[in-house]
């Protein structure tokens, strides 16, 4: 519900969520939508289909796609929105995923997403290293080490601003393509 206050979509705008897995953050962004549309897309075929069928709605649809290899034309979004999904990337495709959405994005579109990050809390440590060393993902321990801000800013994007999300390890971030 945060990452939809903080993106705030106007009425009749085309929203994209990146890595939509079930499709709960987009059917909440639909929900809160006075028109325009939203699409899901994740890499999972089972996760898509599950969407599909449990959220799809007029204004609401899901796709299978790839986060670095984008299935739309040039500046086609409002708006973009993730959530929990990078920290399942390497670095590389972290960057082309993130190039990726700023294309896609119109000129003064916003993205907002949240994803683990530096932990703040003594539970957030716990809760993040846990997951690092028990899944052995190295992509967890990037954002632990704090780099997506800095990546959404080398990518294009500017006014990135962060805000403490839930857990004490999980962040939200809000940037915005350049208007011109």
């Amino acid at each position: 519900r945060r990452i939809v206050e903080l993106l705030d979509p106007a009425a009749g705008t085309i929203i994209l969520d990146v890595g939509c897995g079930t499709g709960l953050l987009t059917f909440e962004v639909a929900q809160r939508m006075d028109g325009g549309s939203v699409t899901g897309i994740d890499a999972s075929y089972p996760m898509v289909e599950v969407a599909k069928r449990k959220r799809s709605s007029t204004t609401c649809a899901y796709q299978l796609a790839l986060a670095e290899d984008l299935p739309f034309e040039n500046n086609a979004f409002d708006g973009v929105v993730s959530a929990l999904f990078f920290h399942h990337l390497p670095l590389a495709l972290k960057r082309k995923s993130v190039q990726e959405i700023v294309r896609v994005l119109r000129p003064g579109g916003s993205i907002v997403m949240a994803d683990i990050d530096r932990p703040w809390s003594l539970f957030g440590k716990f809760y993040a290293y846990a997951g690092w060393l028990c899944l052995r993902q190295p992509e967890i321990k990037e954002n632990i080490d704090g780099m997506m801000p800095d990546l959404l800013r080398r990518e294009g994007l500017e006014r990135v601003s962060s805000a403490p999300g839930v857990l004490g390890c999980i962040s939200i971030w809000k940037g915005r393509k350049p208007a011109s």
